[in-house]
């Protein structure tokens, strides 16, 4: 017996100083952990190039959550369903062969000087929407806009050039990251639109954001180096050069990316759906206010910062698996969504009006629709940046541009069609019609990511 007693406190003293050193073990993973992303952001921001077009990138991530309201706003100086669908569906389509001849002229354009026209394009955007409601001003800023594209594939491959290649997940996360200065945006649109109403607000704050992009792009211009990346075409006809080259790209991302290119076209007409119609739904049909779909959108981004920073570690090591772990969160937010309508709120009457009675605006909280907004956009910024990550690892360098540029063109086909379509369904049928088809891509999606993996490296089937 004393034996037996002796042999168990022998035991209970192991397994004791067992726990300690697992415990000493977790702090030291901790610390080196910590110490790994110090060392990271180090390397990161010796990178000159890399400082000025994150810090000029500020502007337009404090303005770029107003895109978040721009069918409401359109909805609130009078546009029908019809007519919003018909129009984001020609300016998509602007978008499409804009990021398609982007991709070439980003490559024998020097990406610095794109980088500076993209700014001063959203400039004009911005100033436009912001000066006048008249429907040709709206639509020839909105075109513009489209024309982003031109520049933009020049331009996000310029900053891809200038960034350590090792840290890349998490350089990439740093600028989605920058999201967070919406925050600031946020609360300005809601104090304004209690004192002058959204259609001001939304004016006032288009204005400030295209003074803001003016001075980014004046910055970009001045302290901004060189690419050298101008290159000189190999044909002697452009229109030749044009073709050979996109059609060598469109070998590369069919060849290197094939199962991520089939997700991308389906995941983006889905998105296109739940964009065009969501936040009107929640607005029109649910009832929730201005104020209160700001607040959705505030939460969305401090959530998604600390996300977007541990995925660019995480997508930089395990590609499935962190895709499977976030496109989970699509399909259940579109559910909660389409219940929203059958149980509003998730919380116990008495929590939601004791804070109705404290801050009534805070009670959107407490709604089915805020789980599904923050939801579906966290994911969504989190599942972008694991896109740009695969890309930026696998395409070669020089011929970035041209890859993005095919690679987002044949997105943007399918992203064109969701608005007419949702315009369709939300006049003449019913808004829960489109959430349910977006339910039914998201599943299938989700299954494909689950079953087959993504292709993401080369001579590699799957990881």
């Amino acid at each position: 017996m004393c034996a037996y007693m002796q042999g168990q406190e022998e035991k209970v003293a192991e397994e004791g100083q067992n726990g300690k050193k697992a415990a000493h073990t977790d702090m030291q993973e901790e610390a080196e952990g910590d110490e790994g992303i110090r060392k990271s952001l180090h390397n990161i921001f010796q990178w000159k190039n890399y400082r000025i077009y994150l810090a000029t990138y500020t502007v337009f991530s404090a303005f770029g959550i107003l895109s978040r309201f721009t069918n409401l706003y359109l909805r609130e100086i009078g546009w029908s369903f019809i007519l919003l669908g018909i129009v984001i569906t020609i300016t998509s389509t602007v978008a499409t062969l804009s990021r398609f001849i982007g991709g070439y002229i980003g490559d024998i354009m020097d990406r610095k000087n794109l980088a500076v026209i993209a700014a001063a394009m959203l400039s004009v955007y911005y100033l436009l929407i912001g000066i006048s409601t008249e429907f040709i001003v709206i639509l020839v800023g909105l075109l513009i806009y489209s024309l982003v594209d031109l520049a933009r594939g020049g331009s996000s491959a310029y900053i891809m050039d200038n960034m350590p290649e090792d840290n890349s997940g998490l350089a990439l996360s740093l600028f989605t990251a920058l999201q967070v200065v919406g925050v600031g945006t946020l609360v300005v649109l809601s104090f304004l639109v209690s004192e002058i109403g959204f259609g001001n607000s939304m004016r006032r704050l288009f204005a400030a954001a295209g003074i803001g992009l003016f001075v980014s792009a004046l910055v970009r211009a001045k302290y901004l180096e060189s690419s050298g990346h101008k290159q000189t075409s190999e044909h002697s006809s452009l229109i030749k050069g044009f073709i050979k080259d996109n059609k060598r790209a469109a070998k590369l991302v069919v060849i290197t990316l094939p199962a991520v290119l089939v997700i991308t076209v389906l995941d983006s007409f889905s998105d296109s759906l739940f964009n065009f119609g969501a936040l009107i739904y929640t607005n029109e049909w649910l009832g929730v206010s201005i104020q209160g779909i700001s607040i959705m959108l505030i939460v969305q981004l401090l959530v998604s910062v600390p996300l977007l920073l541990k995925m660019g570690q995480v997508a930089d090591r395990s590609l499935k698996k962190a895709a499977i772990g976030v496109y989970s969160l699509m399909p259940i937010s579109v559910l909660l969504l389409l219940l929203s309508e059958v149980i509003p709120y998730w919380a116990p009457t008495n929590v939601i009006s004791s804070v109705s009675s404290i801050l009534p605006v805070f009670q959107v909280v407490f709604s089915t629709p805020f789980l599904a907004i923050v939801l579906k956009y966290v994911s969504d910024a989190v599942w972008g940046l694991m896109l740009m990550t695969i890309i930026q690892k696998l395409m070669p360098r020089k011929d970035t541009s041209k890859v993005l540029g095919v690679f987002w063109t044949i997105v943007y086909v399918s992203n064109s069609l969701g608005p007419l379509l949702g315009g369709f369904l939300f006049t003449y049928l019913h808004p829960t019609i489109l959430f349910i088809l977006v339910l039914v891509l998201n599943i299938g999606i989700l299954a494909s990511i689950s079953r087959n993996g993504l292709f993401v490296k080369r001579g590699v089937t799957k990881q």
